[in-house]
């Protein structure tokens, strides 16, 4: 079984907050960030579409972890502390992934993050 971790986080740019969601799978990571700029339900939502896809990709399953207040900075594929998300953007965010994935994969991906 692979690990996953989904690693969310907030920073200021340019005087702009930037929320970052990331989803690592080995050495492998992708990063969507949201701007405010759009819609925030439609971005959420095509997030977790990207992400349940990547993890269903893995073959043997994937336990999922999570993390806030972080990045990984692609200038060094370093992890760097940044300001942490609100519980309940996670939350939500971690709710709809979990609907996609039971729909997309039945019985695989049963090692989920506990967020209590």
């Amino acid at each position: 079984m692979n690990k996953a971790i989904i690693i969310f986080g907030r920073e200021t740019i340019d005087g702009f907050p930037i929320e970052s969601y990331q989803l690592v799978i080995g050495l492998n990571y992708i990063t969507s960030c949201y701007d405010g700029k759009n819609n925030k339900e439609e971005f959420l939502e095509s997030v977790c579409s990207l992400f349940a896809t990547k993890l269903i990709e893995q073959s043997s399953g994937v336990k999922i972890e999570i993390e806030n207040g972080y990045k990984i900075a692609p200038e060094s594929n370093h992890l760097v502390e940044i300001e942490s998300l609100e519980s309940g953007i996670i939350t939500e965010f971690y709710e709809q992934l979990k609907n996609k994935l039971s729909k997309l994969s039945g019985a695989r991906l049963t090692h989920l993050a506990d967020l209590t």
